[in-house]
């Protein structure tokens, strides 16, 4: 089956469809937004096709077999995919576990009236003009503006610690050598894993002699990286 094929064809029907949601609502119809280009992989971008809660499920089970055959089951895109297909499948205290796209579809429907008009916990409740003017033109006190710039350091410095971790993993140099006798010399062991369909944890038991060979990759380390090392990665 060409599933790219088949997820083109689904967008497509839906674009000349043209539902907008309050078009479809006016038709007592239920759509969802979705990413023809998923946020995931491409980044933010503009291209919203609105789907029924069934073309929405096959959409995102058709992505994950399109990643699992053009790119393999271990690359980072796959994973996204399956990712957001396992969140499809999903279940709150408000919605039952579904296993098909009609089981999905019914459900969403369900959750989707249960939250509109009086059951929206929002419903017939307006905000006074006194809260809202309070709201716009409040000023915060020395003390709590000293607060919140604590916090606000609080957060930098935990996301910068963050990105340390993260960072960690190019401590090292390391020599890599393929099934096929090709030598390579990296620091970024995820993105060389990412970029070469290979299980990161899996080429660091290598590297630390718990495992002998993964797929027929070896991998050693061979040194530190410096302050002002650049190196990601040589092929020999």
């Amino acid at each position: 089956m060409n599933y790219l094929k088949t997820y083109c064809n689904l967008i497509r029907k839906a674009e000349q469809r043209g539902y907008t949601k309050k078009k479809a609502k006016e038709q007592g119809l239920y759509v969802e937004g979705h990413h023809t280009f998923p946020v995931s992989i491409f980044g933010k971008n503009k291209r919203i096709v609105h789907l029924t809660a069934r073309e929405h499920y096959i959409a995102h089970s058709l992505l994950e077999k399109i990643c699992i055959k053009r790119y393999g089951l271990n690359h980072w895109k796959t994973l996204k995919m399956i990712k957001a297909h396992i969140s499809m499948i999903g279940s709150n205290n408000k919605m039952e576990r579904y296993k098909n796209s009609f089981l999905y579809e019914k459900c969403r429907i369900r959750f989707s009236k249960q939250n509109s008009g009086s059951g929206n916990p929002m419903y017939g409740k307006t905000q006074s003009n006194e809260l809202i003017e309070y709201l716009r033109n409040r000023n915060f006190s020395k003390e709590t503006r000293k607060k919140m710039s604590i916090k606000r350091k609080q957060r930098v410095t935990k996301q910068s610690t963050k990105n340390l971790v993260s960072k960690s993993c190019e401590k090292f140099i390391y020599r890599v050598l393929s099934p096929t006798n090709v030598e390579y010399i990296i620091t970024n062991v995820r993105k060389f894993c990412r970029e070469n369909n290979l299980d990161c944890s899996s080429m660091v038991k290598v590297s630390k002699e718990k495992m002998k060979n993964y797929k027929g990759w070896y991998m050693e380390k061979i040194g530190e990286v410096s302050t002002n090392h650049t190196l990601s990665y040589i092929e020999r």
